[in-house]
């Protein structure tokens, strides 16, 4: 009995006690335990962070600085630890977080931040760095190469930006088709490129950039044949001048390369001198010939004549008009892939049914006090390329005298011509005239001053699918002046009877873009226009054509002219605004283009111009 009333007893202690106990808990029956309103308690609750505004994407250049942003909320003092691929960044314990400099190897970088306070942390979303650069060359071409005819030789460059990343090479400032990588390799390089320069232009989408040029010579591992006498060369080999060279003769060539290849004229240096002073004087001669390279010559007549030649080099030469009376002239008729570059002529150029023909980084000086047709004068042939040429006609704008290079480059009939890049200067009428057809043309990137006009066509003018980009014309009367003059060629018109006959008066498809007219000067005639573009016709009336035989008149349903689209072209607000007759709905504004509104006196303005400045 006493054990079972102990047992008992201590039972219901148990349970008086846990009953009073939940009674505190529950806040009843009194006592000294505090309440959860009483002022003695020191429990607050706390929320996790939450982020209300993430931090972004962000695109910068290399070099420049990357903020990345959070906006974070909490309950409670935040704090910051800021990322970057996953690790943690040293010192970013702010909301926002600033990379200083970034580079390209920063590029795809991924930053986080993770906002922490005493109930708990939140990271952020992924934020990704897209770092960009404009391309840079930090590993150039070799600046000279020296090989055998027939060699190979391979070009690299390494280029650094952010991709993707183009190639283009080019010779002599001629796209290669096909070289389009980072090195360029070509297996069989003979004497036509013998003082070629290869460069690449490099481009990403925040623009480009061109190497520096790699300048080939193409030498014989033979020794050379040494000339101390005017001579004639028909046999293949290396030939340098040992001395000067003079000939008296009126007519024949001091040196007459002729039926033979692989010949290299090498005059280290030395002249070649034709004492006759008649217009038929020659210094050298080049005919019935193929893979020949002439370079390093003086030569000193009135006349030097390549002659149904191929695979032709002329280069580092200087052709100079002896004594003065005559224009230096070097008449190219009938060449295919033709290379003429970095040569210095005290005259003129004139080429005919030329193909392939590179005519670069030439220095051309019309002689002063001679009248010429062009310094420059191509005809009747195709894919001729005319780029960073220096030519100065040799007319004094303040005299006015019609004396020196009628017009800087004149062309007739060429087809698929690129006119690039060359500084025109000096001519009395024209920097770049044409008289024949235009067709697929491209005129870009040339500066042009001291002329009358700074490109035009007219004559038997046909322009079709051209081109004319980002030109510069200052100190003239027009910036373009455009005509139709005479009427239908028939076939076989030309000097070799090989040319088709005239079926319809072109002016559509071109693009006519980025021109820029500066210091215009005033004109005398009634409109002053900064441009015009004239197709006006007297239908029906003979007395149009030129004295040539066998020109037919043009019907109205022969001149086609459309879409020829006008953007971005600054013709300047001194002359009244470009004038176009003639020409029905021809002309697209493209938009972009400033000019003054046009004269009361003037035709109507088919361009909605811009204010000028």
């Amino acid at each position: 009995m006493f054990l079972r009333g102990s047992l008992a007893d201590r039972l219901l202690s148990t349970i008086v006690v846990l009953c009073l106990t939940a009674l505190a808990a529950c806040g009843g029956g009194g006592g000294s335990t505090a309440s959860s309103s009483g002022t003695g308690s020191t429990n607050t609750a706390q929320s996790v962070p939450t982020i209300t505004t993430q931090p972004t994407d962000q695109t910068v250049n290399s070099g420049t600085s990357a903020t990345f942003s959070v906006t974070a909320s909490g309950t409670g003092t935040l704090s910051y630890q800021w990322s970057k691929n996953g690790a943690p960044i040293a010192g970013a314990s702010d909301a926002s977080y600033t990379q200083a400099s970034v580079s390209l190897s920063d590029d795809g970088a991924q930053f986080a931040v993770t906002a922490t306070n005493g109930a708990g942390s939140i990271t952020s979303v992924v934020a990704n760095l897209r770092v960009t650069q404009a391309v840079v060359l930090d590993l150039q071409p070799v600046a000279s190469v020296t090989i055998a005819p027939f060699a190979g030789n391979t070009w690299s460059v390494h280029a650094v930006g952010s991709g993707p990343i183009w190639y283009q090479w080019m010779r002599s400032g001629v796209p290669i088709p096909g070289a389009t990588q980072s090195s360029y390799a070509n297996g069989s390089l003979g004497l036509a490129d013998d003082g070629a320069d290869f460069t690449v232009k490099v481009s990403n989408p925040l623009g480009s950039v061109v190497s520096s040029a790699s300048r080939l010579t193409v030498t014989p591992s033979s020794v050379a044949q040494q000339i101390s006498a005017c001579q004639e060369i028909t046999q293949p080999g290396w030939y340098q001048l040992a001395t000067n060279l003079q000939n008296n003769s009126p007519s024949n060539a001091c040196i007459n390369i002729h039926d033979t290849q692989s010949v290299l004229l090498d005059c280290a240096g030395n002249s070649i001198v034709n004492a006759d002073t008649s217009q038929a004087s020659m210094a050298l001669s080049l005919t019935n010939t193929s893979h020949i390279s002439v370079r390093h010559c003086s030569l000193q007549a009135n006349w030097t004549s390549f002659q149904n030649a191929s695979d032709i080099s002329f280069n580092n030469n200087y052709v100079l008009a002896q004594g003065g009376q005559f224009s230096s002239i070097l008449d190219i008729d009938t060449i295919v892939r033709l290379l003429f570059a970095r040569n210095s002529l005290q005259g003129s150029l004139q080429q005919q049914y030329g193909q392939d023909s590179v005519i670069a980084a030439n220095q051309i000086h019309s002689v002063s006090g001679q009248i010429v047709a062009g310094a420059m004068v191509l005809n009747y042939g195709t894919g001729s390329q005319v780029i960073n040429n220096q030519i100065n006609g040799g007319w004094d704008p303040v005299a006015m005298t019609d004396i020196g290079a009628d017009d800087g480059i004149i062309v007739s009939d060429e087809a698929g011509l690129n006119i690039s890049g060359n500084t025109i200067t000096n001519a009395w009428d024209a920097g770049i005239e044409w008289t024949g057809n235009l067709n697929g043309a491209i005129i870009q990137d040339n500066t042009i001053s001291n002329v009358r006009i700074g490109i035009g066509g007219w004559y038997y003018s046909n322009v079709s699918g051209s081109q004319f980009i980002a030109n510069t014309v200052s100190q003239a009367e027009t910036m373009f002046y455009q005509a139709r003059t005479y009427c239908l060629r028939p076939a076989g018109w030309d000097l070799k009877h090989l040319m088709p006959a005239d079926t319809d008066v072109l002016w559509n498809n071109n693009l006519y873009s980025g021109n820029q007219f500066i210091q215009p000067v005033l004109q005398q005639n009634p409109y002053s226009n900064a441009s015009m573009f004239n197709f006006a016709f007297a239908f029906g009336n003979p007395a149009v054509c030129s004295s040539d035989p066998g020109e037919t008149l043009p019907t109205p349903s022969d001149f086609q002219m459309s879409n020829n689209v006008f953007i971005n072209n600054d013709f300047g607000v001194a002359l009244a605004a470009p004038a176009f007759f003639s020409v029905g709905s021809a002309v697209i504004d493209g938009g972009g283009n400033v000019c003054s509104p046009p004269s009361s006196s003037a035709p109507g303005n088919y361009l909605n111009c811009q204010p000028g400045h």
